[in-house]
């Protein structure tokens, strides 16, 4: 209970800074540092009536949430940038998105990640 309220309130907190709803693209980005979470989070929340009914949601089809924990690195943040900017490459992560493929989701995450881990290594890890 104490983590779902911690939770609750750091996305509320970051809503407030700037809104996520992006109407264009049928979404809602949901991201924040929290002590609600032990290690970073990554979920896709969809509705059951297809798209999310509540006016201020903007008839989105789907939810990306993505926490980490308050005191994550600097580069944890990088790489949730990194995941919300793919959704606008056209390469088929947004779609999966929208349409609840978990599979695919799960591929094109793993790209993204694999993709920052490379970049990260290659600028941080000199030998």
């Amino acid at each position: 209970e104490k983590r779902g309220r911690l939770i609750y309130e750091g996305l509320r907190d970051r809503e407030k800074l700037s809104s996520q709803v992006i109407p264009e693209l049928s979404l809602i980005l949901l991201h924040c540092r929290t002590d609600g979470v032990e290690k970073p989070l990554v979920a896709v929340v969809k509705p059951d009536a297809g798209a999310f009914v509540h006016p201020y949601l903007a008839a989105s089809r789907a939810a990306l949430v993505m926490l980490i924990p308050a005191a994550s690195p600097r580069h944890r943040g990088e790489l949730m940038g990194n995941i919300s900017a793919a959704l606008l490459r056209g390469d088929g992560f947004l779609d999966a998105v929208l349409n609840g493929d978990g599979d695919a989701t799960e591929r094109h995450l793993q790209d993204i990640l694999r993709e920052f881990l490379m970049q990260f290594a290659t600028q941080h890890l000199k030998g």
